[in-house]
């Protein structure tokens, strides 16, 4: 009689484990779908949904223009914004520029160095969650993005000032289609 509830419970929980992991692949394939993953960097490694970096969802997503209306610019912050990207590194995909609604773009790192998104993505939309934080970025560090960006010596060379700026350390990001 034990053997024969102690085979029922295993049979149900394997059961159940089954139907729960096949829902969880079917979820997974179906953000897959919503999202555009470009292999065009061997460096932008396409996570399980479709995204790059940690897996995040798409709930509780802000507009980076509307959450710049009431962001105190001097308190770092947890969130999760939606923002059209403006430039990538052109080398690697190990950074990004989005859209904040002025003539310069955010620039979007990402945590750790861990991951790079594909660079073909200027133009397109992407929800990413991280951290937004005012910060220092040096000439050097200047000179180096617009290297990275392609621009010509000369416009490189035009480039003096360190720039305070809001930036963000991206955990996650997924790049809509």
């Amino acid at each position: 009689m034990k053997n024969i509830l102690f085979t029922i419970c295993i049979a149900t929980i394997v059961l159940f484990s089954c139907k729960n992991t096949a829902k969880n692949e079917q979820a997974k394939t179906e953000t897959h779908e919503e999202c555009y993953a470009s292999a065009d960097s061997e460096y932008a490694k396409i996570n399980t949904i479709g995204g790059f970096g940690a897996e995040i969802t798409k709930d509780d997503v802000v507009d980076f223009k509307d959450f710049l209306k009431t962001y105190d610019a001097k308190t770092p912050q947890k969130v999760k914004l939606s923002a059209a990207v403006t430039g990538v590194c052109e080398k690697k995909g190990c950074w990004m520029g989005v859209d904040n609604g002025t003539a310069d773009a955010m620039m979007v790192h990402f945590k750790d160095y861990a991951f790079f998104v594909p660079r073909d993505i200027k133009g397109r939309t992407v929800i990413m969650e991280g951290m937004i934080m005012p910060d220092t970025t040096t000439v050097a560090q200047l000179r180096h993005y617009a290297e990275d960006a392609g621009k010509s010596k000369e416009e490189i060379a035009k480039i003096t000032e360190p720039k305070i700026e809001l930036t963000f350390m991206a955990d996650g990001v997924i790049v809509k289609k």
